[in-house]
C-alpha cells in the first residue's frame, strides 16, 4: 500500500453530524417518508432509556461492530489491520471535539446527558469509521448507515427487537 492509498476518515461525515436535528423527531410516529428498513416502535423516553443500556442492546451493537471487522478482516485485511486503531482514536477525538457539544445541548434539554452523551460517542464514532470504510468498499455490512438514518431523522435507536442467535434478522427498535 503506497502513502497514497493510506486509510483515511471521511471528514464529511462529521460535517455532516453536524446537521442532524438531533432527536427532534423523538415519540412521533410513523415517519413520514417511512426509513428505508423496517423498525420496532418506542412509545417513551423512559423506556428507550432502559432499552439502550440493555445487554441486548449492547450486544446487538458489539455483534455489527463484529461484522464490520471481520468483513474487513477478511476481505481488506492491510487497510483494516494496519490502520483501525489509528482512525478510530482519531474519529473518536473529532466526535468528542466537534459533534459531542451540540449533541450535549439537546441533550441537556431532554435531561439525558448522564445516560445518553457516552452511547452516542460510541455510536457516531463506529458510524464515522464505517463511512471511512465505506468510502473505500462498497460491501461493508449496512448497520452503521441504519442507525445513521435513525439518527438523521431525528430519533434515537434504543433497542433490538430480537434474539441475538437470529443475528443479523431482527429489528431495532427507535423512540
Amino acid at each position: 500500500m503506497t502513502k497514497r492509498d493510506k486509510m483515511e476518515l471521511d471528514q464529511t461525515i462529521y460535517d455532516h453530524f453536524k446537521t442532524i436535528l438531533w432527536f427532534s423527531s423523538c415519540g412521533i410516529h410513523p415517519p413520514v417518508p417511512p426509513m428505508s428498513f423496517t423498525i420496532q416502535w418506542c412509545d417513551s423516553l423512559s423506556k428507550a432509556l432502559l432499552l439502550l443500556r440493555s445487554d441486548n442492546w449492547v450486544d446487538a451493537k458489539t455483534e455489527a461492530q463484529g461484522d464490520l471487522t471481520g468483513y474487513l478482516t477478511k476481505h481488506h485485511y492491510d487497510e483494516y489491520g494496519g490502520h483501525w486503531n489509528r482512525l478510530a482514536k482519531a474519529s473518536r477525538k473529532k466526535v468528542q471535539d466537534e459533534v459531542m457539544p451540540i449533541v450535549v445541548r439537546v441533550l441537556e434539554r431532554l435531561g439525558a446527558v448522564e445516560t445518553l452523551a457516552s452511547v452516542l460517542l460510541l455510536d457516531l464514532n463506529r458510524i464515522a469509521l464505517h463511512a471511512a470504510y465505506k468510502r473505500r468498499f462498497r460491501k461493508v455490512p449496512d448497520f452503521y448507515e441504519k442507525l445513521l438514518e435513525v439518527y438523521e431523522r431525528g430519533y434515537l435507536p434504543c433497542g433490538w427487537d430480537s434474539s441475538l442467535d437470529d443475528w443479523p434478522r431482527g429489528q431495532i427498535i427507535v423512540f
